[in-house]
Parts: structure tokens; C-alpha cells; sequence
């Protein structure tokens, strides 16, 4: 029985994907309800992983209320452990190869905590978190992951507003107004 199997989207998650890749490329914000099992981040994963792949220079940016949320080795539930989850079962063919003609891997110089670089198309996949997210740098696309749990969210919103051309925000309801 495998333990990975590949991805194939449902079709309602395949909507999904085209509706956030139009309010992107339109440089529209948008907000996503998040419900258990459907695979929301994941997605977001999915797409930030394709535009590192074939876009250069393109820089997607995730956060949430803490850092841990974002990037944390070897746990799964963290965003950029989810990348390189992707990463990790791409066909070596698909991965970028750096001026010294080494195929990229995880671990390497490309891959920091809170930063994966793609070393042939200078794309970058990054990660903040907390209430200080956006303050710094400039994104194509930036994704905050539970913004109804996000510390004073209107602080963060008006910083990530001036961070990217597009903001994705990105939750599980939590009460009412959020």
C-alpha cells in the first residue's frame, strides 16, 4: 500500500486552483473559508510550488499567526515542510539545477529556514509569521494561512497590502466578523 500518492484534484478543487491563479494574475485580494479536508493550503502549496518552478523571479510569500505555523522541519503541518514535501516527490528531472550543475535539494544552500530559492529561475517560496508579517521586501503573491487568528490582523493587513500585488487571505471561521 503507498504511503504518497499522487496529486490529482478533485474537480471542484481544480476550480479552486484557476480561481485564485485569475485573482493573482488580475492582482486582485481575495478570501478563502477554509473547511476540515479539502485540502485549502495544500493547494496554495501546490500553486506556490508551480510558479517556483516555471516563473522567473516570482516570489510567493505564506504566514500565520506564528512562525512555527510556517516553517518547521519535519512537521508536516507547517506550510514550507509541505513544500518540501512536494519537492521531495517531484521527478528529478523537474528540479532546478544550480550554476555548478548540482540538482537542487533540500538541505542545500537554497533551502533556509523560512526560504526556498529556486536557483535557476531565482523564484523564492517565503515565509513569515506574526503580527509583524509584510513589514519587509516585496512579494508577487502572498498567502496568509488562518488569518482569523492572526494578532492585531489590521496592522498585518496594511503592511502585506504593501508587500504584494495580490493577498490571499486564507481561514477557518473563528465567531462571527473575522
Amino acid at each position: 500500500c503507498p504511503t504518497t500518492l499522487p496529486f490529482i484534484p478533485w474537480p471542484r478543487q481544480a476550480e479552486f486552483i484557476q480561481w485564485l491563479h485569475d485573482h493573482i494574475q488580475a492582482g486582485n485580494n481575495c478570501m478563502g473559508d477554509k473547511s476540515r479536508d479539502w485540502g485549502a493550503t495544500w493547494l496554495c502549496v501546490y500553486y506556490a510550488v508551480w510558479r517556483w518552478l516555471f516563473s522567473p523571479g516570482y516570489t510567493v510569500t505564506f504566514g500565520s499567526r506564528k512562525v512555527e505555523l510556517v516553517d518547521k522541519r519535519g512537521d508536516l503541518k507547517s506550510i514550507l515542510e509541505k513544500v518540501r514535501f512536494c519537492l521531495r516527490n517531484l521527478p528529478k528531472w523537474m528540479l532546478p539545477v544550480d550554476s555548478q550543475g548540482k540538482i537542487f535539494g533540500l538541505g542545500s544552500d537554497n533551502d533556509n529556514h523560512l526560504l526556498i530559492r529556486n536557483p535557476e529561475t531565482l523564484a523564492t517560496i517565503a515565509g513569515e509569521g506574526g503580527e509583524e508579517m509584510g513589514r519587509g521586501g516585496r512579494s508577487s503573491w502572498y498567502m496568509i494561512d488562518e488569518w482569523a487568528t492572526v494578532p492585531k490582523a489590521e496592522n498585518v493587513n496594511a503592511a502585506v497590502s504593501g508587500n504584494a500585488r495580490s493577498v490571499f487571505y486564507l481561514s477557518t471561521p473563528k465567531g462571527m466578523g473575522n
